[in-house]
């Protein structure tokens, strides 16, 4: 869920965030994206997480999304998640 990865990142991050896609792959409503992210945690140290985004279409807007990372390796540099 969107807003709560937000929420996780809020505070854990500093300065300009960036997610790079690396490939992109689209079939029907689907398109899937492998991307690279290329962030600075709130404490200067380097946080390059890989992803998997995939945006399912509908009328030229996007009506579902879903992520998938390194959640361990998220958990490990930027600490635990706790559910809301």
């Amino acid at each position: 869920v969107v807003g709560q990865r937000h929420d996780f990142n809020a505070g854990r991050l500093q300065g300009r965030n960036r997610t790079r896609a690396e490939r992109i792959f689209a079939d029907g409503d689907w398109v899937i994206v492998e991307a690279r992210g290329e962030m600075t945690t709130a404490d200067g140290r380097p946080y390059r997480n890989h992803y998997c985004l995939l945006y399912r279409l509908a009328d030229g807007m996007i009506v579902e999304a879903k992520e998938y990372q390194d959640t361990a390796m998220c958990e490990r540099t930027l600490g635990p998640w706790a559910p809301p």
